[in-house]
Parts: C-alpha cells; structure tokens; sequence
C-alpha cells in the first residue's frame, strides 16, 4: 500500500481552497461586470422617455423617428464586424471601443438636446447607429466571454 506523507496533503488543502476562494471571488465580479455592462447596454431601451423631445427638437415626422428607433435596433442586432474585431482585437479592446463609441454618441445626442444643436438628419442616424452598435459590443463582449470559460 502506497503511503502519502501528511506533509503532502497539507499543502494541498490550502491550495485548493484558495483556488476554490479564487474562483468565486472571480465568478462573483464577472457576474456584477455583466449585470453594470447589459445595464449601460439597456438605455437605448429608453428611446420612448427622449423621442417626443427630439420629434419635436428636430421637427421630425413620425416615420422619422421611427426611422431613427429601428436604425438603433438593427445597428443592436447586426453586428456583424464585432466578431471579426474580437477575432483579431479580443474581447476586451472591443468591449473598450464600444463603450467610448455609445459614450460620445450619448453625449452628442444629449448636447444635440441640451445645447439645441442643430444636426442633420443623418447625423442624427450616425448617432442612434454607434448607440445601437454600442450595445451589441457588450452583447458579444460578454457571450464570448461566457463561452470561452
């Protein structure tokens, strides 16, 4: 019968229970990662709170502004280009270029409403477009991240 010495096992409980502690630790920040990022991700839900202030900002016609809401939804659900950036960029450089894409375009379209800019209508496009984008880079950020571990 083979013998372990007491030393051994010694030195392996601790380890093992701090990869166990390490690997809720990690399970635990990357579950309140994913809930702040879909969070972000979710504003451009709220379309319908800002849309009468920009119809009547923009003096925009009801199919207009529709034009405008489902812009934002295909440019949320066709991204192609994220998975060809995360395959060569990963995941992160993509999550990052996403962000600041939805943070200026939230910031435009707030200073467009705030300090009555006077854009175009495709300029308005552009915009709701990098938002729509910008919550499809977190979408795929993080299902990339979940299949991968």
């Amino acid at each position: 019968m083979l013998s372990v010495p007491s030393s051994a096992t010694t030195v392996r409980r601790p380890q093992l229970q701090q990869r166990h502690e390490d690997a809720e630790t990690a399970a635990w920040v990357t579950a309140a990662a994913c809930i702040a990022a879909e969070s972000l991700a979710g504003i451009m839900y709220m379309f319908g709170v800002y849309s009468p202030l920009l119809k009547s900002r923009y003096m925009l016609s009801q199919t207009e502004l529709d034009g405008l809401a489902t812009a934002t939804n295909v440019a949320n659900n066709v991204g192609v280009w994220l998975g060809s950036g995360i395959d060569r960029l990963g995941p992160r450089t993509m999550m990052v270029a996403g962000g600041v894409v939805g943070g200026l375009s939230w910031l435009a379209l707030w200073a467009s409403l705030t300090y009555q800019w006077q854009l175009a209508y495709w300029q308005l496009l552009v915009i709701v477009v990098c938002q729509g984008h910008s919550a499809d880079a977190g979408d795929v950020r993080l299902l990339s991240y979940t299949h991968t571990h």
